[in-house]
């Protein structure tokens, strides 16, 4: 995300089309700046057992994020191309 976030605060926008491919998708994402550093968050709407509303997260250094997908998605280019090939 390219927002300016205060340090030591976060923002998480609902996640409406990561929701349409699958349900295990969070319910909001988002970014933190906590030190100085940015963190991605993700948001699962749950409930307890007993039927209560709660929030699950998931935290992940963002720049580290940001490689991991790239990753991802040259691997996916690489065995769609040999595919082709």
């Amino acid at each position: 995300m390219a927002l300016n976030i205060e340090n030591n605060k976060g923002i998480a926008f609902y996640n409406d089309k990561g929701l349409e491919r699958s349900e295990k998708a969070p319910s909001f994402k988002g970014e933190i700046m906590l030190e100085g550093k940015r963190i991605e968050i993700a948001i699962w709407e749950r409930k307890t057992k007993a039927g209560k509303k709660m929030l699950s997260m998931a935290v992940e250094d963002a720049h580290s994020a940001q490689i991991e997908r790239a990753e991802k998605t040259l691997e996916y280019l690489r065995n769609k191309s040999e595919q082709v090939a």
